[in-house]
């Protein structure tokens, strides 16, 4: 069966929930067949977000004193806990067609931790996976989060991969859940800059070697 068309688009900086909404529309979109699937990058202001099964015991502040700091608290349908998204940070959602792509969801979390080490590795950093663990550590430090959910067969959410980002969101939760487990991010690891839009576009190249060709699209070309 030919697979239609797997568009990628950078939102550029948005709020969470707008993105979400429109990760909800695609989804919808490519349930009916309508696109072949979709690749976001998006960068968030300051937001903590639970998955599904989070627990509050892993906010180290109030919810009151969060929200006097401007940062929002959101409750989401996708697995995994709480994490936290913040300016600097990659943000790429996949919404994709597993079974028609003949992934599993385990296959899908694998490829997309492949897809960060292949990249980490472009930056002369070695990385890992951690089996208990999802998502991408160096050493004993985690680089990047996955939290994905599969509706219809069709996945959402997807790898918030830290690139410049200051980190100062992490400092008000337990990442994740895991306690006594460091945060770190691609500038720190190298000691010098590094931008969202360079990691962005090997990511996507990466993620292009498994799923084929990602179609560059504009947001209002996907007709919202």
């Amino acid at each position: 069966m030919t697979l239609k068309t797997i568009y990628s688009c950078d939102l550029g900086q948005m709020d969470f929930r707008k993105s979400w909404q429109i990760q909800t529309q695609l989804h919808e979109r490519c349930v009916a067949g309508d696109i072949g699937g979709a690749v976001l990058c998006v960068e968030h202001p300051e937001v903590l977000t639970m998955g599904k099964n989070s627990s509050l015991d892993h906010l180290l502040l109030p919810k009151k004193d969060l929200e006097v700091l401007g940062i929002e608290i959101v409750d989401t349908d996708r697995g995994g806990e709480i994490t936290g998204h913040e300016p600097g940070q990659l943000v790429l959602y996949g919404i994709l067609p597993l079974a028609e792509l003949g992934l599993s969801p385990k296959k899908y979390v694998c490829l997309l931790e492949g897809a960060i080490i292949d990249t980490l590795a472009e930056f002369g950093i070695e990385s890992k996976r951690d089996t208990e663990n999802p998502g991408v550590w160096v050493g004993s430090a985690k680089v990047a989060a996955i939290g994905v959910r599969v509706k219809k067969r069709v996945s959402l959410h997807g790898i918030a991969l830290n690139v410049c980002n200051s980190l100062k969101i992490f400092e008000y939760i337990v990442p994740c859940g895991i306690k006594n487990r460091s945060m770190t991010s691609i500038t720190e690891l190298l000691n010098r800059p590094v931008t969202v839009s360079e990691v962005a576009h090997i990511l996507k190249s990466k993620l292009s070697e498994s799923l084929g060709a990602l179609d560059s699209i504009e947001l209002d070309e996907l007709k919202f």
